[in-house]
């Protein structure tokens, strides 16, 4: 942390930026890592490979979104969005967290950056499901709102084939009460 600190910290706003210009530049990264070690699939290893976005997305170059799209399907490369600035541009981001395994987050001062980058770093960047499906059906409670992507709770549909209590990046007691949740 404090060597990624360190380097972080000379960086100062000078303007606009192009976050497809930065997307491409940071795919190059990946390709060249692709380049160095041939016969690792990322894909098949279960390793996670993510881009994140620290921006307001008040951004020039418009197809970022299918960027993102064509790394996701392609390269099992995932993108998270970490919103900064009173001008967020909520209607860009929403059409990147559509995409599968993107994920997007909120920050309004230091604190909530902590939360995110540092606290719930696993959990945020690391995800145990992409693409769930989830029955919820009760007489006698009534689901109100889903976390994650936009999804209408209504109509989406929740595969026990994955458990919580086999996830590692869970600590052991939210793991015991997901399980009794769950079942």
């Amino acid at each position: 942390v404090e060597t990624l600190t360190g380097r972080l910290e000379p960086i100062r706003a000078s303007g606009g930026e192009n976050l497809s210009k930065g997307f491409s530049a940071g795919m190059s990264l990946f390709e060249k890592w692709d380049t160095e070690a041939p016969h690792e699939n990322f894909a098949d290893t279960g390793r996670e490979r993510r881009v994140l976005f620290m921006t307001d997305m008040c951004s020039a170059g418009g197809e970022l979104a299918s960027l993102v799209r064509n790394a996701h399907e392609k390269k099992s490369i995932n993108t998270s969005v970490i919103g900064l600035g009173l001008d967020f541009n909520s209607e860009l981001t929403e059409s990147i967290i559509k995409v599968p395994g993107a994920n997007y987050f909120s920050t309004k001062d230091e604190d909530d950056l902590k939360e995110i980058l540092v606290d719930e770093f696993h959990y945020n960047f690391f995800p145990i499901s992409s693409q769930t499906r989830m029955t919820f059906s009760s007489n006698d409670f009534q689901l109100i709102q889903a976390y994650g992507a936009p999804v209408d709770p209504e109509t989406e549909s929740l595969d026990l084939s994955w458990l919580p209590k086999h996830h590692r990046n869970f600590p052991a007691e939210f793991r015991k009460t997901a399980v009794t949740l769950l079942m």
